[in-house]
């Protein structure tokens, strides 16, 4: 019998996002090392995505999110959030530090905004 039979439609769509989170995670942690950083040499070097033992701190955040973009493109707040298993607060202040530090753009407002390296 299925193990998940009791488990409400909801509850089964929750753990399908947190399987997917953790394996896109795992993902970018494998392909981190394949990936050139965009900043500088000064920079303090990229840790992986977090894995969901550990959180991201500040500038390592910052790093992996860039990383993020250049892997994928442009994103949305909410794929950047689950992409690297951050808090909705912490992915949107580490958005808005990169591009209050002009090192990503966002285009559109609200829900519809997406963000983008920025290219000179």
């Amino acid at each position: 019998m299925n193990q998940n039979a009791h488990l409400s439609r909801a509850e089964r769509f929750a753990r399908m996002g947190v399987l997917l989170s953790k394996g896109i995670s795992l993902m970018l942690a494998r392909e981190a090392d394949a990936i050139p950083t965009v900043l500088s040499a000064s920079a303090p070097a990229p840790t992986a995505a977090c894995d969901g033992k550990r959180a991201l701190k500040g500038n390592d955040t910052a790093v992996a999110i860039i990383q993020y973009l250049s892997r994928v493109g442009s994103a949305s707040p909410k794929d950047i959030q689950l992409g690297l298993s951050l808090s909705k607060a912490t992915a949107f202040r580490r958005l808005d530090g990169l591009v209050k530090a002009g090192d990503i753009v966002r285009a559109g407002k609200t829900t519809a905004s997406r963000y983008h390296i920025k290219l000179n």
